[in-house]
């Protein structure tokens, strides 16, 4: 157990709760903090607590496709870990240090679960509410609590699993969590489709979604920002994996379904290999395209049909020389960065949930309905009535 400057580091879970049960006023958790740029923090704790030594890897059973660790554990590490045992993490996490100017910070899988982060494949694969097992935390009252296990069928009563997943710290601390893991396929590659407008562009998101052909991610990528990425024109790109003969001929038959389905226009397909897909999406889920210093960063989740009139949308209200935009999840995900402010009320009148990442916005994530606030406000008193862990993180009310 150490503590030096207001910070509380536990070493393991029985310091964790001796911390918390001990602490007098407020706690602003983390574990890294890579994301510690991104919430609303109006409230000033008076002691800030770290999970960074809280990072053992306990167990990984390929076989059982399980892997269990603290939540400081990093994720490069784990990933490390998973990938010489032939699997991978299923929610695909992102990283979001560079873009909050940390570029040294190494996320952690607890930062991970406590914001409900996942990559590129979330739309096809599920994010971390899907993969996780199990958590033990400690509540503000200084109580450890565990609930799940290794498998699916653990999980009975209620899933506090569920609900600890994008809760911020605000309502535990997070002490080991179990996680289901994935098989590393034997090829990965993506069609790169180039040669239509955005509406088509969109449009061949949806189609390749709906198909039999078993995306893993797609994504959109307008001229500017596909050029960060080497490609000479906008960008639509759907990936795949498997066994080698499916990939092969699933790629074929997507760039048939393309041709036939989308009208007034012939689209020009290629492939990437294994390696230029790998480096492709991590590009993407880590926001590369949009990185840089913009006054406001928005993520706006419309229905993919919508995607193509959100994207309309807001180049009338925002177009400038700063405006950059990318679309992820097969069109159900709009990133929105620019070199203006950008508020909420900017942002009226368009479809899907909005959270502002950057920016100055007094409400970055979106607000709740009146009913939502009374059972959310509930939920925060039965786990932290003294409102100790993460005060005003996600809403003033709680």
């Amino acid at each position: 157990m150490t503590q030096s400057n207001d910070i509380l580091r536990p070493g393991s879970a029985q310091e964790l709760q001796a911390m918390i049960a001990a602490a007098s006023g407020a706690l602003a958790i983390e574990g890294s903090g890579s994301k510690a740029a991104w919430s609303r923090q109006t409230s000033q704790p008076t002691q800030s607590l770290t999970t960074a030594d809280l990072a053992g890897i306990d167990f990984f059973y390929p076989a059982e496709m399980v892997v269990q660790c603290g939540p400081g554990a990093k994720l490069a590490t784990l990933e490390s870990e998973l990938a010489a045992g032939g699997h991978r993490l299923a929610f695909d996490p992102p990283d979001y240090a560079a873009l909050f100017g940390k570029p040294d910070a190494q996320p952690t899988v607890g930062g991970a679960i406590a914001a409900n982060l996942a990559g590129s494949r979330r739309a096809y694969r599920g994010g971390p509410r899907d993969h996780l097992l199990g958590v033990q935390f400690v509540n503000g009252q200084g109580e450890a609590i565990k609930s799940g296990g290794r498998v699916m069928k653990n999980v009975s009563g209620y899933d506090l699993c569920k609900l600890m997943t994008g809760s911020w710290g605000t309502l535990g601390v997070l002490s080991q969590v179990t996680m289901k893991t994935a098989p590393l396929m034997e090829m990965r590659r993506t069609v790169v489709v180039q040669g239509l407008e955005e509406a088509q562009h969109l449009a061949a998101l949806i189609a390749a979604s709906r198909s039999p052909y078993d995306l893993v991610a797609a994504a959109y990528l307008p001229a500017g920002e596909a050029a960060t990425l080497g490609f000479d024109a906008s960008v639509s790109l759907l990936e795949i994996e498997g066994l080698e003969p499916s990939v092969l001929y699933r790629s074929e038959q997507i760039a048939t379904l393309l041709a036939k389905t989308l009208t007034g226009q012939a689209p020009s397909c290629r492939n990437l290999d294994q390696e230029q897909s790998a480096n492709l999406w991590r590009s993407i889920k880590d926001l590369a395209p949009v990185l840089g210093q913009p006054q406001c960063l928005w993520r706006l989740k419309p229905k993919p049909s919508d995607a193509a009139a959100v994207m309309a949308q807001l180049r009338a209200r925002f177009d400038g020389p700063g405006l950059k935009m990318l679309v992820d999840w097969g069109g159900n995900l709009v990133w929105l960065a620019s070199d203006q402010a950008i508020s909420r009320a900017d942002l009226a009148g368009l479809p899907g949930q909005k959270t502002q990442l950057i920016g100055s916005d007094d409400q970055p994530f979106e607000p709740l309905h009146p009913l939502q606030t009374e059972l959310q406000s509930g939920i925060k008193r039965a786990f932290d009535p003294d409102g100790r862990l993460n005060p005003q993180r996600l809403y003033s009310d709680f």
